[in-house]
């Protein structure tokens, strides 16, 4: 089983939460870099997803934003990790050059990027209404920290009330620690990934 982990924003594919899936979920995590560019990086994931044939897809803040988009397209089992639903107003503080976390490279962060990201947030928007929605609610585990700075924990967590959601009591936005979740999150790697055997999860 390949899973596919989109980092966040400012973040890289070679980070500690790749190490921790690895020791959770075994080593085959497809883990890129993105571009930063919100376009071609939503071009690339989806076609990782189709090409690899990926069914579990583990996103961390606006990489969470971009796992609920290809799951609205895509069967898939969803681990969301502080996903931030409304990037194109949470990122608009980050306009300008902006320095990768862990680097000395930088991007160029921009109102074009924002407004792509505000075209994919009405699919997204629709992806998280009941009724118009694709995804497969059991089959997403939703991981949002009490402490985190930039989002609303409990406001995410009412989105995803037909999911399974832990709020860490302790942690912030970055979310480092993800080895007392290791069983949820296998146990949602692990799902049935098709609609009509979701309610086969046991918590």
């Amino acid at each position: 089983m390949t899973v596919l982990y989109i980092h966040g924003f400012a973040s890289s594919g070679n980070t500690s939460k790749v190490a921790q899936l690895r020791d959770i979920l075994g080593e085959d995590i497809l883990a890129p870099s993105l571009t930063h560019n919100p376009g071609p990086d939503m071009k690339m994931l989806m076609d990782l997803v189709r090409n690899n044939h990926i069914k579990t897809v583990v996103g961390s803040s606006l990489g969470g934003f971009y796992a609920i988009l290809l799951g609205e397209y895509f069967d898939l089992r969803l681990i969301l990790i502080n996903p931030s639903l409304e990037p194109h107003k949470t990122l608009v503080d980050k306009l300008g050059t902006v320095q990768i976390y862990g680097s000395d490279s930088t991007f160029e962060w921009t109102e074009q990027d924002l407004e792509m990201l505000s075209w994919a947030a009405e699919d997204v928007n629709k992806s998280l209404t009941p009724g118009q929605s694709n995804q497969t609610w059991p089959n997403i585990l939703c991981l949002l920290s009490a402490k985190d700075e930039r989002l609303d924990a409990k406001a995410t967590a009412e989105v995803f009330s037909m999911s399974h959601v832990v709020i860490d009591p302790d942690q912030d936005h970055r979310f480092s620690d993800l080895s007392k979740y290791a069983d949820q999150i296998r146990r949602i790697a692990n799902a049935p990934s098709f609609a009509g055997e979701s309610d086969q999860i046991e918590e």
